[in-house]
This record gives structure tokens, C-alpha cells and sequence, in this order.
């Protein structure tokens, strides 16, 4: 409940990261870069919080690229 995906693109202004399918019914909504800048305006640390979560997780295009390009 309260997943969501899609926040490197829009943090990192880059293609998708990630592909999801869902097992199960689920309530989807969508938010383009427009709309995620308008909301960085009203919220500023929303960034901030996002790419907190992302440093958190262990994915492996994440990995290599960290490895690569550092």
C-alpha cells in the first residue's frame, strides 16, 4: 500500500528504470515531469525524500551503474 515507481526518471531527468507488473488488482495514477515540477515548488524536500529512498535500495542497474560511473 502506498508503493510508487518512476521517481529516478523524474529525479534524474533519464528514460525509466524499471518495469512493473502487477499480480493483483491495483489503483494507478500518474504524474508527468510538468506536474512533479509544480509539485517541487509547493514541496521543495520532495526531492530529497526520493532520492533518500533510492540510495536505500539494492537494484542491480542501480549497482552497476554506481560502479561505472563513479
Amino acid at each position: 500500500m502506498g508503493q510508487h515507481f518512476g521517481e529516478v526518471s523524474m529525479i534524474f531527468q533519464c528514460k525509466k528504470s524499471a518495469t512493473v507488473l502487477a499480480d493483483n488488482y491495483i489503483t494507478c495514477a500518474s504524474l508527468n515531469r510538468l506536474k512533479y515540477n509544480e509539485l517541487l515548488t509547493i514541496y521543495p524536500k520532495l526531492n530529497d525524500l526520493f532520492k533518500n529512498e533510492i540510495i536505500q535500495y539494492s537494484d542491480p542497474l542501480k549497482c552497476f551503474m554506481e560502479m561505472h560511473l563513479n
